[in-house]
């Protein structure tokens, strides 16, 4: 029973991965259920609602449960719960405040922080960033968004002379990395990662900060290494979780 249900679940998360559905065959070689098995499992689904069928291509898609059960899921909660203990292992290791910033609804938003508690530290808001491309986080979120978000956001901010040109968006999202330097003549520089979610996507960047003078090349290396490491593992389990 329990091989059934994680098999079951296999079919789900590959079906919530094909935009265009999926066949019989095709999930079972995505999914390596053998068909027979696959079939009878998405009869079972189909008939509860979790899958459903478009007979005109013989293809399956999530089905109405699947959408009402998302719709009920505060997504938000969910990413604070997962990422905050890795916001905290980093930190432990660093010493500098750590900040996690999510792409929600058109927003960058703070949805896991651990600040230090060291002189000359920028406060960091427990919600929406309000001009996040001055924030190493927010600036590399807003660069792996579509063109046309950026263009509302560009409209929003109106004549703010710092925001950057498409080219410099393009190195942004061709970097491994974010460094964002003397953010509003503070003397504080950030370090952001990029965290992909389950389908490649970047909506998540995790960030340390700390006065310039605190972070020179090797600490910069070293802090690099800790986020890209908990960046990989909060990816890992949003894969499994969302």
């Amino acid at each position: 029973m329990a091989n059934s249900v994680t098999k079951a679940l296999q079919l789900l998360k590959a079906l919530g991965a094909m935009p265009e559905g999926g066949g019989v065959r095709e999930l079972g070689r995505v999914t390596g259920i053998n068909p027979s098995t696959v079939h009878a499992l998405l009869k079972s689904l189909l008939a509860q609602g979790f899958v459903a069928y478009d007979e005109s291509v013989r293809r399956y898609n999530l089905g109405l449960v699947v959408a009402t059960l998302g719709a009920a899921i505060d997504r938000v909660a969910v990413l604070r719960a997962v990422v905050q203990p890795h916001v905290d292992a980093a930190f432990a290791e660093l010493g500098e405040s750590v900040t996690a910033v999510a792409w929600h609804d058109g927003r960058a938003l703070v949805v896991g922080k651990h600040q230090s508690t060291h002189q000359l530290i920028t406060a960091m808001p427990d919600g929406v960033v309000q001009f996040p491309h001055r924030w190493a986080s927010g600036l590399l979120l807003l660069a792996h968004q579509p063109l046309a978000v950026r263009q509302s956001y560009a409209a929003d901010v109106g004549s703010q002379a710092d925001l950057p040109d498409e080219a410099e968006f393009e190195k942004v999202r061709a970097a491994t990395h974010t460094e964002a330097v003397d953010i509003d003549g503070s003397g504080i520089a950030a370090l952001a990662v990029p965290v992909a979610d389950a389908l490649g996507a970047i909506r998540l960047a995790l960030a340390v900060s700390a006065p310039l003078a605190r972070l020179p090349e090797a600490q910069r290396a070293r802090a690099l290494g800790i986020l890209h490491h908990q960046a990989a593992a909060i990816a890992t389990v949003l894969g499994a979780q969302i």
